[in-house]
């Protein structure tokens, strides 16, 4: 479709509904309630459209337009999707049905990420990277043949419907004329997020050499999460089959390997550009996977990971061409991989791109997509380390998540603080690399890293996202973790050498694979208790539900208060996982692996009588969502929501809002009964406009309890 004829062919339809609410995309909010009312294709038409729905959506609405010669990909609030007209007269019957709000062109102007130049005699020549989404796989071979023919280079895939190419701005402004793209934004390289760590200018300068007999117990991290308690039950991760992908393990050989990984190791995968060895030349990932599977065995089992009971599937991503760079993967590949062929049911990632984390763009819908379909599986991505005080006011700023951290359907992982004033770095705050721009004012500059387990790691990446949901998702320790040593002979000393055998290190890259640890913990814990394997939600569910909350932080409340409020925030997220709670606290558990269509209601009665005043109440949901479109404005595609109804008739909703979610895929109401009595638990299907290929619903998982 030509850029002349993108008003020409315009068309609008509309109904009597007042429900149906604006189209809510990136680059425009459109008013289809007070359009003109056209009909008919004027000089063209227009394949691509935006299909406005007159409320929340109806499974037999979609029956009814793929009758017609309708295909629906990508949703977009409010009651929306991107679709497909396969012929001119299907418009002659859409436009009769009640159910149809409005109709317009998905055009050019729709789809182009405005972070893009538009082209000029400037930069027409200037070259750099592009994502391009289609709206369907079956258009992939359609679009590398375009690709060839304009000479376009291709620099890798992202998805099935999402490609990486390096092309200049007006080749893009061209090919987001074509029917079938759905999304054009730029790409941005994915890097370790040890390259992002701030103390790059110290690592190897503090060291702590010691016996193992005076350590304190908090050198790894798991101390603080509370992982003994589930140790000494029997739980630690026995049966569990976790993937991590990093800068690659130890030697890369399952024979000759490090002490504390001997017998944890099913496989390594090499999956980095000119790679031979999924060994680990430069330390990261080695470090990383003790933390989540390290016996502790070279140092008489006082340093190991949460899970040392689980086995590990390695995929080295690095790559010797460029220092800590990766290479763009296909998110299918890399997580079914080893979900599908050695059924690690938990995936740890301490990767990203350090910018944009607030953004839903194409890697965060394409990783949802792929948990959508594998939901079963549980992966987690750290926040990123890029917190800073950058207005000076003594306080960590919002927004500064890495991407692909504000994707829904994974457990994103902060930084708190561990307890430890021995070994890696102990200079203040304020004297490290940056803090001159980073943290020079307030209580922070002159604290030390970690010393005090009710704080923040300044450096800990910050929500919430764009659309204004809740990221990070949880914290747990991420300063001066002591973890397993790279033996390779080209492998770096992170924040510090402690013995031949174990380093010092930090950032959300530690963080992220302790969580990961004690998703496989809770996972053992709810299979064995249910008798059957949990959805990936459910363990998601059971950390989130009963992780610590740590405000107000380190500094107390007043000026230079962490957390504005009691947990969810966009700081600590739920709070810091705390293994053990999951573990001795009695609640009640629903893992619906059907669940709701529209309209869909789920009434829980809390107590077989009633609730006394006073006690403490909590209930959390979460569900793996449909992808949502990265042209939306909004992420949320499926909307299930709780709210609990007291004995008076009053309505308690989640997550500080005093009305239903129409934003997160995780709600907790938190809160002390006011008054004795009948208590209800409500769990409503508002729309489920994309639901689940079997039964067209949402599944979901739901964690509640109630105690004097």
């Amino acid at each position: 479709m030509k850029l002349n004829t993108l008003f020409i062919v315009a068309f609008f339809l509309f109904s009597n509904s007042a429900q149906a609410g604006l189209i809510k995309l990136k680059n425009q909010v459109i008013d289809t309630k007070n359009q003109i009312n056209v009909f008919g294709l004027d000089q063209g038409f227009s394949q691509a459209v935006i299909i406005q729905f007159a409320g929340p959506v109806q499974r037999g609405w979609k029956e009814e337009l793929s009758k017609n010669q309708v295909e629906l990909y990508g949703y977009v609030p409010e009651n929306s999707f991107i679709a497909k007209i396969n012929e001119p007269m299907a418009l002659e019957n859409i436009k009769k049905f009640e159910f149809v709000e409005a109709v317009i062109p998905y055009s050019a102007q729709f789809k182009i990420d405005q972070q893009i130049s538009v082209p000029s005699v400037f930069n027409k020549n200037i070259t750099t990277k592009f994502s391009i989404t289609l709206t369907s796989s079956s258009y992939m071979s359609a679009m590398l043949n375009e690709l060839e023919k304009r000479g376009v280079e291709l620099a890798g895939f992202i998805s099935d419907r999402n490609i990486i190419l390096i092309s200049n701005t007006q080749t893009v402004y061209e090919l987001a004329e074509i029917d079938y793209v759905e999304w054009v934004e730029p790409y941005a390289e994915l890097k370790y997020l040890d390259d992002l760590n701030p103390f790059d200018g110290w690592i190897g300068k503090s060291s702590n050499r010691n016996n193992f007999t005076s350590m304190t117990g908090y050198e790894s991290g798991t101390k603080l999460m509370n992982f003994e308690e589930a140790h000494k039950l029997g739980y630690n991760g026995q049966g569990v089959i976790v993937g991590v992908t990093d800068t690659g393990l130890d030697t890369g050989s399952v024979e000759d390997i490090h002490t504390d990984f001997k017998g944890q190791v099913i496989k390594g995968y090499i999956r980095g550009l000119f790679s031979k060895s999924w060994g680990d030349p430069q330390g990261h990932g080695t470090h990383v996977a003790g933390s989540v599977v390290g016996t502790g065995a070279a140092s008489e089992g006082r340093v190991r990971g949460g899970a040392y009971g689980a086995k590990l599937v390695m995929q080295s991503n690095w790559t010797p061409m460029v220092n800590n760079a990766l290479a763009a993967p296909s998110l299918e590949k890399l997580f079914e991989e080893p979900f599908k062929n050695d059924s690690a049911v938990i995936h740890t990632n301490s990767w990203g791109q350090n910018s944009n984390g607030t953004r839903y763009n194409a890697m965060t819908a394409s990783l949802d997509e792929v948990l959508w379909k594998n939901p079963d599986l549980l992966v987690l991505f750290a926040a990123g380390n890029s917190g800073a005080d950058l207005n000076s006011d003594g306080v960590i700023d919002n927004g500064s998540l890495g991407t692909p951290a504000g994707a829904k359907n994974i457990l994103s992982v902060g930084a708190s603080k561990n307890y430890v004033f021995k070994g890696g770095i102990q200079t203040k705050v304020g004297k490290l690399k940056g803090a001159q721009q980073k943290w020079s004012v307030g209580p922070m500059a002159e604290t030390t890293l970690s010393d005090n387990p009710m704080g923040m790691a300044p450096f800990s990446s910050t929500g919430p996202t764009q659309d204004g949901r809740i990221k990070p998702d949880i914290v747990a320790p991420g300063t001066n973790i002591l973890s397993a040593r790279s033996h390779h002979p080209k492998a770096t000393l992170l924040w510090g050498e402690y013995d031949g055998n174990y380093v010092w290190a930090g950032g959300t890259s530690m963080s992220t694979p302790l969580t990961a640890g004690a998703a496989a913990v809770v996972y053992q814990y709810l299979k064995t208790k249910a008798n059957k394997a949990p959805s990936a939600a459910a363990v998601k569910a059971a950390l989130i539900h009963n992780a610590f909350d740590l405000f107000p932080g380190q500094f107390g409340e007043g000026a230079y208060q962490e957390f504005k409020t009691k947990r969810p925030n966009p700081v600590e997220g739920f709070g810091r996982v705390d293994v053990g709670a999951v573990i001795k606290t009695p609640y009640y558990f629903i893992d619906d692996k059907i669940g709701l269509k529209t309209g869909d209601k789920r009434e829980i009665t809390l107590g077989l009588e009633k609730v006394v005043a006073g006690s403490k109440m909590r209930a959390t949901l979460v569900y793996t969502d449909a992808p949502g479109a990265a042209a939306a404005l909004s992420a949320l595609v499926n909307d299930i929501d709780i709210s609990l109804v007291a004995p008076n008739g009053a309505v308690y909703y989640p997550n500080h809002n005093t009305s239903p979610d129409r934003v997160n895929n995780v709600e907790m109401i938190e809160f002390e009964a006011p008054l004795s009595g009948a208590y209800k638990l409500l769990i409503t299907a508002y729309n489920v406009p994309k639901g689940s290929r079997e039964k067209d619903a949402q599944p979901y998982a739901l964690v509640w309890n109630y105690h004097q």
